[in-house]
């Protein structure tokens, strides 16, 4: 399977727009470690903060016709360790093994480290 990982620090206004509008969907808050309404600026805001921060990573996943899986990202990264979550996009949240794709192409990036900033030893 080919994909594509686009950080969302490199993402359109639109495409942050559509991410925003799957995260804040009932299925995915009620997993989330902050189960709110995340509101439009305040996502934007900390999107721009990514820009500046080595600590995360959020991207995202596509098919090779731009078509989105959904979101993985990576928390509290160090040499050593980073926390991985995901949620899947809205035009594929029915389909079945959509979690495990994007986990299994969080586990290729966290192998690699160097989408995420993390270098081995």
């Amino acid at each position: 399977m080919k994909y594509i990982l686009k950080n969302f620090i490199d993402c359109s206004e639109k495409e942050l727009d559509e991410i925003l509008s799957w995260r804040n969907d009932y299925q995915v808050r009620k997993n989330s470690f902050n189960q709110g309404i995340i509101e439009r600026q305040d996502h934007f805001n900390y999107v721009e903060t990514l820009k500046n921060r080595v600590d995360r990573a959020y991207f995202l996943v596509q098919d090779e016709n731009n078509i989105p899986y959904g979101v993985i990202s990576f928390l509290n990264i160090s040499k050593d360790f980073a926390e991985v979550g995901y949620y899947k996009a809205k035009n594929r949240e029915n389909e079945k093994g959509i979690g495990k794709i994007l986990l299994d192409i969080a586990s290729s990036v966290a192998k690699d480290g160097s989408e995420i900033g993390v270098r081995g030893g």
